[in-house]
């Protein structure tokens, strides 16, 4: 049999000895770990932090947000303030502008082409009737700390405070046995022509918990046949201001917060343990904003827990009765009050007709 011979050159030949020595030599003890090299970037900042800083290198050469809300700057300055110091640069100019004239605010402004603010804040019936319009834009709110709960309408609507609407009284005039604890407390004769509630058809609500619609409408209209109302133009400080200077006895024509601020001034007023209704309102844009990528941001920033903190601070957060920090949260605590919350889509759509119906029978009692 022929074998095959097989050559070994030098060079292979050496590095076989080389081999075969470092097998035999002992084994040499392990080199420290050397530390990982430092990377010269920051930190990754959070999916929601990421998106605000993305936003705000895209918005900041805008320069100012215009902010149009009820109670204007002297509600809202701290939260205005608060914003600025987090994106330097920015101004945030607030502007009073109360909620019924929301509508009527966007409708003309955009019909002109004309639109003054970036960020509005309305209540939610308001922005259902704009978004009839299409006058309201979405946001994309994934990457953000907002609850599911607090985006309603197609993304075009981002709640931030709830609206209670209370029944107030004069508690120098009425006695404590007359308080009301019921609606039909309400027909007390003592109350002829003293009961001051809005023509619109606005603040009636807090009682469809307990009855259908039929029923309140029909009460609203026993009301005025008995003659128990006095009606005012619109929502607003007319009728608690009325009630204070006792030319009316009972009013559930102002918002909760804004009453909230004749007591602290002295004004003789309570709440009637009569239910309160929790109307939604939020933060929203409309199309032709002259600053539309800071209003993105704000709108954004507003789903942070430090704007949340900031608008329950100024008394414009989302109610939680006694465990809340706003100051609603401890002035509704302890008042006995039923509160029936239009939290839903359905029950805001059913809440039009009703308006529009009380408004229809007020009005011809006017």
């Amino acid at each position: 049999m022929n074998r095959v011979k097989r050559s070994v050159s030098l060079p292979s030949l050496a590095v076989a000895l080389v081999a075969l020595a470092a097998a035999c030599a002992p084994t040499a003890a392990p080199s420290p770990t050397a530390a990982p090299a430092k990377s010269a970037e920051a930190p990754a900042a959070n999916p929601a932090e990421a998106k605000l800083n993305q936003l705000y290198e895209s918005a900041k050469n805008e320069g100012e947000l215009i902010w149009a809300g009820s109670g204007g700057p002297d509600v809202y300055g701290p939260v205005a303030n608060l914003f600025q110091s987090r994106f330097p640069g920015i101004k945030v100019t607030v502007v009073d502008l109360p909620g019924p004239q929301v509508i009527q605010r966007v409708v003309a402004e955009s019909q002109a082409k004309r639109v003054t603010a970036d960020v509005f804040i309305g209540g939610a019936v308001s922005v259902m009737s704009l978004i009839e319009r299409d006058l309201v834009l979405p946001h994309d709110f994934s990457d953000t700390s907002a609850s599911p709960n607090d985006v309603i309408l197609d993304n075009k609507l981002l709640l931030v405070t709830d609206v209670v609407v209370p029944w107030y009284y004069n508690k120098n005039l009425v006695s404590p046995d007359d308080v009301p604890r019921k609606p039909e407390d309400l027909l007390n004769p003592k109350f002829r022509g003293k009961i001051a509630v809005v023509k619109t058809g606005d603040g009636w609500e807090m009682w469809d918990g307990i009855w259908d619609q039929a029923k309140v409408i029909s009460f609203v209209k026993q009301l005025a046949d008995a003659k128990q109302l006095t009606l005012l133009a619109t929502f607003g400080s007319e009728g608690v201001d009325k009630a204070a200077r006792g030319e009316v006895l009972l009013t559930n024509s102002q918002a909760l917060y804004r009453g909230m601020v004749n007591i602290e001034q002295g004004a003789p007023l309570d709440l009637a343990p009569i239910g309160a209704q929790v109307d939604l309102a939020g933060v929203f844009t409309v199309p032709g904003s002259p600053h539309p990528r800071l209003a993105e941001l704000f709108v954004q920033w507003m789903t942070t827990p430090e704007a949340r903190e900031a608008m329950a601070k100024v008394g414009r957060g989302r109610l939680q009765p006694c465990t809340g920090p706003g100051s609603q949260d401890q002035f509704v605590c302890g008042k006995n009050l039923d509160l029936y919350y239009m939290d839903t889509v359905d029950k805001i759509k059913r809440s039009i007709p009703q308006r529009d119906e009380i408004a229809r029978i007020l009005g011809s009692y006017d």
